[in-house]
């Protein structure tokens, strides 16, 4: 499975980037397959990249949540959209790639044709630490997790499950998730089995309870997405592939800003029905922040960090300023802002992680440890991290902008066809 995973991995990565890799791309695929086959990995990327590749051949959207946008490997496999390399401009006739160290996100890129031939680039990449998904020493279990799919892609999740993956695949469902465990059927104890696949038996295993015997974490959590529904059907009715809408279009970055500035309070703004904002968010105190940021114009990771800082946990609602929620509203951001300020990398990780889970915000700030008390920004971070429950993953929070940027360039550009698929999505 490792030979298998490497080659096929180095193949497509030298179809997008050219067979002369530059160092920044060589070195990340090296390191990560490296992680993965050393920790016998490469059949959980194998399995979940041929259910990936399945549901985009028979044209079912889905998004892969969480942080499984940190890997590298991921991405080429197709399991996520979201590229994690450093911002850069990439040709696609020649494969030239130029990395851009003064923009947040390879989004924000503005057009540029290739020095060498003369074609279009691609701005991509969103700087992301692999880390975040493999641990700091790579040796945690892939959890490829939460996908948000459309009905269609369930239904042919459950089919390819059964075709890729060498586990058996066992459906239930909590009322909100459904998903599969994937386990290995023939070993198994009848009443493990008996937990796991018949709901009404009352030994049934409900996920997230504690149970004495050593059953498996479902491995595929999947929600029906109306976002995704409204994507899938515009594409098919006006026949727009939806990779082939630009991130970088600032037409659409002007409409978010006409959107947060009038109407704010309508379940029917741009905010609402691209999936940034649910409608009482609009009416809470942190949407000035919305406000306030999109004065100076928006942009691809603009976005992100305000949908970041909405969807962040504070211990009251006032207990962060503007400048503080953007500083720190991922957990990327954490790690990034404690590198600058001197910490080592696997401190700056460890740290934000914490952060991340609000494990500072209950604790005296003489209590940190001691590499964070030395810190000297005037208490700015000790402030966050006092005042910080819970952040998502910049990754998570970027495949969520991605497709609130498509739906929105509908509304713009194919506006007869936006109008009617919100028409479909408020039918019952």
């Amino acid at each position: 499975m490792g030979e298998e995973l490497m080659r096929k991995v180095w193949s497509i990565c030298a179809d997008r980037y050219g067979a002369a890799l530059p160092d920044v791309i060589f070195n990340r695929l090296q390191q990560e397959l490296q992680n993965i086959t050393v920790n016998g990995f490469s059949e959980d990327y194998l399995s979940t990249s041929g259910i990936c590749l399945e549901l985009q051949h028979r044209n079912a959207l889905q998004i892969c949540l969480g942080t499984v946008g940190n890997s590298f490997v991921a991405y080429l496999l197709g399991i996520t959209e979201i590229n994690p390399l450093p911002p850069h401009y990439r040709c696609p006739h020649c494969k030239r790639v130029i990395f851009v160290s003064d923009v947040l996100d390879g989004f924000d890129l503005p057009p540029q044709d290739c020095p060498l031939c003369r074609t279009p680039m691609e701005g991509d990449g969103h700087h992301l630490h692999v880390a975040w998904f493999t641990g700091w020493d790579g040796t945690c279990p892939p959890a490829f997790g939460e996908f948000r799919m459309t009905p269609k892609g369930i239904q042919i999740t459950e089919q390819a499950l059964k075709k890729h993956s060498p586990l058996t695949p066992l459906a239930f469902s909590d009322g909100r998730f459904a998903g599969w465990y994937l386990c290995n059927s023939e070993t198994l104890s009848h009443a493990e089995w008996m937990q796991l696949t018949y709901p009404g038996h009352p030994n049934h295993i409900v996920p997230g309870v504690k149970y004495d015997c050593d059953l498996p974490a479902p491995r595929i959590l999947v929600h029906d997405s109306v976002f995704l529904r409204k994507l899938e059907w515009l594409s098919d009715v006006t026949g727009v592939e939806l990779s082939s809408i630009p991130m970088n279009n600032p037409a659409i970055y002007n409409a978010f800003c006409r959107a947060i500035e009038y109407d704010t309070a309508d379940a029917g703004n741009l905010l609402c029905t691209t999936g940034l904002c649910a409608s009482e968010e609009l009416l809470s105190d942190r949407f000035t922040f919305w406000r306030r940021a999109s004065k100076s114009g928006l942009s691809f990771s603009r976005l992100v960090s305000l949908y970041g800082v909405m969807h962040m946990s504070v211990r009251h609602s006032s207990a962060l300023d503007l400048s503080t929620a953007l500083t720190f509203s991922d957990r990327d951001s954490v790690m990034e802002y404690l590198i600058r300020q001197g910490l080592p990398p696997k401190d700056a990780f460890q740290t934000a992680d914490n952060m991340r889970y609000g494990r500072f915000a209950h604790m005296p700030a003489d209590a940190y440890p001691v590499f964070i008390q030395g810190i000297n920004d005037d208490g700015f971070f000790f402030h966050a991290a006092q005042n910080t429950e819970y952040l998502f993953p910049r990754a998570h929070n970027s495949a969520v902008v991605m497709n609130a940027v498509r739906l929105a360039w509908f509304s713009i550009y194919e506006p007869s066809a936006f109008r009617e698929v919100q028409d479909i999505a408020h039918t019952p």
